[in-house]
């Protein structure tokens, strides 16, 4: 976000701030977020310790639901003819932003807000929320805000009178806030939610269920990481842990991540198991079954509207000119998933002998292999934390001695403090990254003394 100058709003001093003026979510979609969280367009006076928003002319624009919003503050006092010289560029650069194609009359009839609290209730009724949801909404907000510089203590006593907005709403909106924190560069702020979000799940019934939850999902993961060894994860393996899964979670984690292993083999070996059973343990492995097919047939369906959704990106991209520039576009859409089918549209171009698509599909391919190459660093990291046992490791640190230095310790120091602090990775990993720091930190500073 570009950074300006502007009047404190409560002293009037100057404070320099980031600011976004146009929230173009067709554009980048991760500026909805930004938008609706209110973490957009905040300032710190170091004048009079003014902390929060800064009034700024803003236009909100979402393609897919034909809103075209603006707002300008009555706090600035500038006339109206004055107003449209400022908000004409931001409309402007929404239009230019769009195919001719794509530039419909809603365009030419922007709604004007008279306050930001109404052009957030028109975001979000577009969305299907009440007003009564929006209310509830604030009140987690406000609650979120009070809870932020609070002790231990105090924060007991406050979430004992406002359990009834601790529910699963409110754990999402610290993580997307959090997120969005870390983002910005924020490491103070993200390291108080971080903490915030610990309380939570330890002081709390909903913390303590979500907690539970996220408890199975690592398990689940790891069951599979066990699994995987010695001889790698078969179907027979798979339909172990998917028969003596003790919960619901762990069963939606152990399809979700092994997805491809509910094969024909699979059901045909849990129809064994079916005919072998009797009494209660029979009707229980139908119904799991059952389950599985409809949790198969689900994600069969979501699976091929994202991969319809991601050919949708990468035809416009392609036809863009210059693509680099729509590759930053869709930046938040790019993953593995992405690439999976980029690299299937590719093949298939290829096999049609649509050398033209063909060339450009591949550029596309060299320009994201070309962004997301990883430093040299992670790359080794990745290499050594896929080592089966202590031999193996050490073997791969003399197979890349060269490569074993100071800046390879310092990127898994880095790396050993960010998984420590998150609570999505099981320990089996966070430990095998801490033996790979260990092992490097050791080897690096015996090459640095003799040096010396």
């Amino acid at each position: 976000m570009p950074q300006t100058q502007l009047p404190c709003p409560q002293c009037g001093r100057p404070v320099v701030a980031d600011v976004t003026q146009l929230f173009d979510v067709g554009a980048d979609p991760g500026l909805k977020n930004l938008f609706l969280s209110g973490q957009a367009n905040l300032a710190a006076c170091q004048n009079c310790g003014y902390q929060g928003p800064v009034n700024l002319p803003i236009v909100y624009h979402d393609p897919a639901k034909e809103l075209l919003l603006t707002y300008f503050p009555p706090e600035l006092h500038i006339p109206m003819n004055q107003q449209e010289q400022v908000i004409g560029p931001l409309i402007r650069k929404v239009v230019d932003n769009l195919p001719p194609e794509k530039r419909k009359g809603y365009l030419f009839k922007p709604q004007t807000m008279l306050t930001f609290q109404r052009m957030l209730e028109v975001v979000l009724e577009a969305d299907g929320i009440t007003p009564e949801m929006m209310k509830r909404q604030q009140e987690r907000l406000q609650l979120l805000q009070r809870l932020i510089p609070m002790d231990e203590s105090s924060r007991k006593h406050v979430v004992a009178q406002d359990a009834a907005l601790i529910d699963e709403e409110f754990f999402q909106m610290i993580n997307s806030v959090l997120q969005i924190t870390a983002s910005q560069g924020d490491q103070n702020g993200a390291k108080m939610l971080a903490e915030l979000q610990q309380f939570l799940f330890a002081n709390t019934e909903k913390g303590k269920e979500l907690k539970a939850q996220v408890d199975e999902a690592q398990a689940a993961i790891k069951s599979l990481q066990e699994a995987s060894r010695g001889g790698g994860l078969t179907q027979e393996k798979l339909l172990d842990l998917v028969v003596a899964a003790p919960t619901q979670v762990r069963l939606m984690t152990l399809v979700n991540y092994a997805f491809q292993g509910l094969d024909y083999t699979f059901f045909a070996l849990l129809k064994q198991r079916i005919e072998a059973a009797s009494g209660e343990e029979k009707q229980r492995l139908t119904g799991l079954r059952d389950r599985l097919l409809e949790m198969r047939q689900q994600i069969e369906k979501e699976v091929a509207e994202q991969t319809q959704a991601m050919r949708d990106i990468i035809n416009e991209i392609i036809e863009s000119d210059p693509m680099e520039e729509a590759v930053g576009k869709y930046a938040q859409a790019i993953n593995q998933t992405f690439v999976d089918v980029l690299q299937d549209e590719i093949e298939r171009a290829h096999q049609a002998i649509n050398l033209d698509r063909s060339e450009k599909l591949q550029h596309l391919m060299d320009i994201i292999t070309e962004a997301t190459q990883a430093p040299p660093e992670i790359q080794l990291a990745q290499e050594l934390l896929s080592a089966d046992s202590d031999e193996e490791l050490e073997a791969m640190l003399a197979d890349h001695d060269d490569q074993v230095n100071s800046e390879l310790a310092q990127a898994l120091g880095m790396l050993v403090q960010q998984v420590g602090e998150r609570d999505d990775i099981d320990q089996d990993t966070k430990d095998r990254l801490q033996n790979v720091y260990n092992k490097v930190l050791r080897i690096s500073m015996k090459k640095n003394l003799s040096k010396n």
